[in-house]
């Protein structure tokens, strides 16, 4: 009997699993517990790209409802991501944000030699992981 792992969960929480029937007579398991059941928080989960075309509707329902993000793998190596309207909104607004912080840094240091900026980027994450390790 083969059995192929259809979603996996990344929570450290046991789940349960449900065994079903492939067309090709093969069993595969789903597992449908997507909420850590102690903090209720969405889970992180891995699905492979066929998983995701056959199954698109109910982990849209998962990903809108739940709040749940599903990494989409091809070949077992991650791909792509579904997440929902809300986190999407707020990456996009971050990604303008760094973008815009990207030009001021460079009108603001164009007349300063890369060497001298090298120097400065590297005292600053110096000095960002030393107080990110006190706290």
């Amino acid at each position: 009997m083969n059995v192929g792992l259809n979603l996996h969960i990344f929570s450290g929480f046991p789940t349960t699993p449900v065994r079903t029937r492939n067309n090709d007579n093969t069993d595969h398991i789903n597992y449908n517990n997507s909420y850590n059941p102690i903090s209720g928080v969405p889970m992180l989960r891995e699905a492979p790209a066929m998983t995701v075309r056959q199954n698109l509707g109910e982990l849209l329902n998962e990903v809108q409802y739940k709040r749940d993000k599903i990494i989409i793998t091809k070949a077992g190596k991650p791909v792509a991501a579904l997440i929902d309207m809300p986190l999407f909104e707020r990456l996009r607004e971050m990604d303008r944000e760094f973008e815009r912080m990207t030009r001021q840094l460079r009108q603001a240091f164009q007349d300063v030699p890369e060497s001298e900026v090298d120097a400065l980027l590297d005292e600053a994450i110096a000095h960002a992981r030393k107080r990110n390790k006190e706290a």
